[in-house]
């Protein structure tokens, strides 16, 4: 390819590359930050959740871009979804405050945390949940 140091006698490694492992480690040292709460956390999306859980997907904008040049610097942003089982509302919602104020303390350093959305009740698999989003932006 155009990157093989035997076609084109240069490096190997492209900004984009260097991008893309950004946008990695951005991602996970936030999952390795909020494992720190003892709950289970999804990196990505999943067919099937175990409760109570975080799922990190990413947000929009994904990406900004702060500085170019040989080290790219740029922030990611990701939306966290608290997920508790809704069996009993008063329960549910006070497990989901559980997990919120364990967000909280959890963030890494330098992390930006926005709003938490009104809760809402949804179907994940066979399970009816109670979840709340917050964007995160985490410098990569």
């Amino acid at each position: 390819g155009i990157r093989d140091v035997a076609v084109t006698g240069v490096q190997t490694v492209c900004s984009s590359d260097l991008l893309m492992g950004q946008l990695t480690t951005a991602r996970t040292a936030l999952t390795t930050a909020l494992k720190t709460s003892g709950r289970i956390v999804y990196p990505e999306p999943r067919e099937n959740i175990s409760l109570p859980c975080y799922v990190i997907v990413p947000a929009s904008p994904y990406v900004n871009v702060i500085s170019i040049g040989s080290t790219p610097r740029l922030n990611a942003s990701y939306r966290v979804t608290l997920c508790v089982a809704l069996n009993d509302n008063q329960a549910a919602l006070k497990n989901l405050e559980d997990l919120m104020e364990e967000l909280i303390t959890a963030l890494p350093s330098g992390a930006l945390m926005g709003t938490f959305s009104v809760p809402s009740s949804t179907k994940v698999g066979p399970s009816d949940i109670l979840t709340t989003d917050v964007q995160i932006d985490v410098r990569a």
